[in-house]
């Protein structure tokens, strides 16, 4: 069984939140990015979200895509980042998921990038850009390599297209919080209660929210009307702060494992 699908379901059928926290691969450094991931594990998460670097990152708010302009810059390709999640697999059985945009698989070629991700060890992907309109091909390769594909919804789509996004989407829909680019907002959940509440009243499938969790607060208060939360810029922040300190891990942990601790109540 793929490891999301065996994640969630063993979430769901204890009633527990999902914490997915997100980092770019190959920031600060490629080299770091597996120690990263363990931490992340060792902290609490149920399932990583690994950043491919992009030139053009168009979901992505100024830190996310700072982070992976700094990590191109580095040299990190998408050869790279499935080298990096084989690493990653040497040590840990995590769910990954790949957050990466059309151009991409498009210009490594459909069925070559799927080949190369699940080999590598990864688990699915989600691609920001991609409407389920245009997204068949995709799934039937992703799924001839055992791969899941997570598809969005957002406070724009109507509960009709969420039903049709839904179906489409492996094991869980992933929730944008707000419009926009990822990254941190203001009283965030009082903003955006009633849309999940639709979403909740909408989808049958478990759910997750991101793009502006940033708090434990608010991971706390979302997570008690959906399935878990994803957590991004706040953790590139802290590793934005910390990377050239000998503590840049202790305190990443540090970070995830206050916010976790605040998903633990349910």
């Amino acid at each position: 069984m793929n490891r999301i699908t065996a994640t969630i379901n063993s979430l769901h059928s204890k009633g527990a939140k999902a914490f997915i926290p997100f980092i770019t691969a190959g920031y600060p450094d490629i080299k770091t990015t597996p120690l990263l991931v363990e931490t992340l594990e060792k902290a609490g998460a149920s399932i990583v979200e690994l950043g491919m670097p992009f030139s053009d990152p168009l979901a992505d708010g100024p830190t996310i895509q700072s982070s992976s302009f700094e990590a191109i810059r580095n040299g990190t390709t998408p050869d790279a980042v499935f080298d990096c999640i084989r690493t990653i697999r040497e040590t840990s059985e995590i769910p990954i998921i790949l957050f990466t945009y059309t151009n991409l698989i498009l210009r490594y070629e459909i069925n070559r990038f799927m080949k190369r991700l699940s080999s590598s060890g990864g688990d699915g992907l989600l691609v920001p850009d991609l409407p389920i309109e245009e997204a068949q091909l995709f799934i039937k390769r992703a799924h001839e390599h055992n791969l899941r594909m997570i598809f969005l919804i957002s406070p724009l789509t109507l509960p009709q297209r969420m039903k049709k996004i839904e179906k489409m989407s492996d094991d869980f829909v992933y929730c944008v919080s707000i419009t926009g680019v990822t990254g941190k907002r203001k009283q965030l959940f009082e903003r955006i209660k009633p849309y999940l509440q639709t979403v909740s009243a909408t989808v049958s499938k478990p759910f997750v929210v991101g793009f502006g969790v940033s708090n434990r607060d608010d991971a706390r208060k979302i997570a008690a009307l959906s399935d878990g939360v994803v957590v991004g810029s706040a953790i590139i922040n802290i590793i934005k702060e910390n990377k050239n300190d000998a503590n840049l891990l202790k305190n990443v942990r540090k970070f995830v494992l206050n916010i976790y601790r605040g998903l633990s109540y349910y």
